[in-house]
């Protein structure tokens, strides 16, 4: 298992650590007595004096207001109590009161500035309140105070790594791991710093490290699991999944991990099982139900597969991938309006998605609104420039749409061939879509000949039903005619 609950697990939102809830009002007198700060407030370290014991019982019972008033009432007394103004702080923050909580603080590390655990507790405090800057400095000088205050240094950690100060944080891992070599958590940590950094050698070498120095350690295990997952190696990558699991069950990441795996081995079954697993474990978990979804589509359990996907967007109502699923299976059992509202969304939220702009062009091609489908075939096409599905699919309704304002023969020509030449092979439909470019323009004879050379590469390639329909163009190109369609389908082509 974890030795430290704020361990690093990769692909997991990275969060701050909680404060203990009421904390420092631990169980029993004598742990309560281990927070007192240096100063004059008790005769000797480890003693709880009789007031202090009927706030500790104040709070155990529930009585927080009697609590706070018997700690108001010590500093009245005596404003130099550190572990009553300490104390009074914790309360304070448990009731939401951060504003209150910080200026006991502040007055505490202004009485003593070398207290390292106490400079630790301010920038946690300050953290939680928003304070970034001010609570990443605390932690800092916590750090200059007590270089081997680990706690301090794992908050911190993840605190750059949720600003994304990446750099900033793989000094302060390294440093981390120099001094405690044989330190897991440390390793494991800095391995995932160095996989946001990109350098997946030297991150996959900490987590080994990790499991090396501590081969119960679940997150390690999981870590190095994803790390090899991204590279491909699968069967390694399940080998850690399974150990992660068989260490902790109930650790929904690694089965939903162990289901990615699976599911790029075209285990389906077995990945299915393990999205449910973690589904099971944490229900709100919509790239659990969307993973699940694509291995139902492929296993072509279609009604089932959009039945995931629409959990995924329950749980999550801005998840683009889900949505662009939808709009693709919506549109493959012909309910294009419904499909074309899901694709909408996803533009919208993700302007640089090329797949759902040439979907869209797709959905209003067979609707034959071809201005919106040029219009995102050409956005497809300015992320994608190479992108041959939509160089052919615009260049096919540019040659062959009844509208002449629509057509325009030389840019199909020149998508057309650039379609083809992106290939490098002989692709029927390329040549098709360039025989129609060719006639549009009256350069028949290159449109007849093109178009032959379409249908023998069907032939050849074992395409008859392709090369049969290839066939019925050639006869209008003899008559020199260029090749019209009512309601262009570029989907079916």
């Amino acid at each position: 298992m974890r030795t430290v609950k704020s361990s690093t697990r990769l692909l997991h939102a990275l969060t701050l650590l909680s404060l203990p809830v009421g904390w420092p009002f631990v169980t029993t007198p004598q742990a309560f007595a281990a927070t007192i700060l240096p100063g004059n407030e008790v005769a000797a370290p480890g003693v709880v004096t009789p007031t202090h014991r009927l706030v500790l019982e104040q709070v155990e019972a529930g009585a927080v207001v009697e609590a706070e008033k018997t700690l108001h009432q010590i500093l009245q007394d005596d404003p130099g109590n550190a572990q009553a103004r300490l104390t009074l702080a914790t309360l304070l923050q448990d009731q939401g009161r951060v504003k209150e909580a910080i200026d006991h603080l502040q007055y505490l590390v202004n009485q003593y500035p070398e207290n390292a655990g106490l400079r630790h507790r301010f920038g946690i405090v300050l953290l939680h309140a928003g304070g970034v800057a001010q609570g990443i400095e605390q932690l800092n000088q916590a750090i200059q105070l007590k270089p081997d205050l680990i706690g301090a240094r794992k908050d911190l950690g993840s605190t750059l790594l949720q600003r994304n100060m990446l750099m900033e944080a793989s000094a302060l891992y390294a440093e981390t791991v120099r001094m405690q070599p044989e330190n897991a958590d440390a390793h494991n940590d800095y391995g995932v710093v160095l996989t946001r950094l990109g350098r997946l050698a030297d991150a996959e070498q900490s987590f080994r490290h990790a499991v090396e120095l501590n081969s119960e350690h679940s997150d390690a295990q999981y870590n190095l699991g994803v790390t090899l997952a991204s590279q491909w190696r699968l069967d390694e990558a399940i080998e850690h999944f399974q150990k992660a699991i068989a260490l902790e069950p109930s650790y929904a990441d690694a089965h939903f991990h162990l289901g990615k795996a699976y599911f790029r081995q075209r285990r389906l079954d077995e990945a299915i099982a393990q999205f449910d697993e973690a589904i099971r474990l944490k229900r709100n978990y919509p790239e659990a139900h969307y993973h699940k979804g694509l291995a139902l589509r492929k296993l072509g359990t279609q009604r089932a597969a959009v039945a995931s996907f629409t959990e995924a967007l329950r749980h999550d109502p801005n998840h683009s991938a889900a949505k662009y699923e939808l709009g693709v299976m919506m549109a493959d059992a012909g309910r294009f309006e419904l499909a074309l509202a899901q694709l909408s969304a996803v533009v919208h939220a993700k302007p640089d998605n090329a797949e759902a702009h040439y979907q869209m062009g797709r959905i209003h091609a067979k609707l034959n609104h071809p201005h919106q489908a040029i219009a995102s075939f050409r956005e497809a096409l300015s992320l994608r420039p190479d992108w041959r599905a939509p160089l052919n699919d615009l260049a096919w309704l540019l040659a062959t749409h009844p509208d002449p304002g629509v057509r325009d023969g030389a840019e199909a020509v020149r998508l057309a061939q650039q379609a083809h030449d992106a290939n490098h092979e002989e692709i029927p439909l390329f040549l098709d879509t360039l025989a129609a470019g060719y006639a549009e323009l009256g350069r028949f004879d290159e449109a007849q000949t093109t178009q032959r050379q379409a249908m023998q590469w069907a032939e050849q390639t074992g395409q008859a039903e392709l090369a049969k329909d290839l066939s019925g163009r050639v006869p209008v190109y003899v008559k020199r005619q260029a090749y019209r369609q009512r309601l262009p389908a570029t989907s079916d082509r």
